[in-house]
């Protein structure tokens, strides 16, 4: 692994879909939080999923990198 990954940090973002017709994805897509620890991401969709079930949105987590502040995949 080369340095510039060295001080990455893998985090999980908990996203909601909202599914609505004739908007734009953008407008569609929210990322509600980030955390630290996947069994917390699968369990706070979990909770919103069951909270929400009526609805028009949908919950989902997805593993992400967090870089020191400052610093992103693209800098050098």
């Amino acid at each position: 692994m080369s340095d510039k990954f060295k001080n990455q940090r893998t985090v999980y973002a908990v996203i909601r879909i909202d599914e609505y017709e004739n908007v734009p994805d953008e407008r569609r897509i929210l990322v509600k939080e980030i955390l630290y620890d996947i069994e917390l991401a699968k369990a706070e969709v979990k909770r919103l999923n069951l909270l929400n079930s009526d609805k028009a949105c949908n919950y989902f987590w997805q593993s992400t990198r967090l870089y020191p502040e400052g610093t992103s995949a693209g800098s050098d």
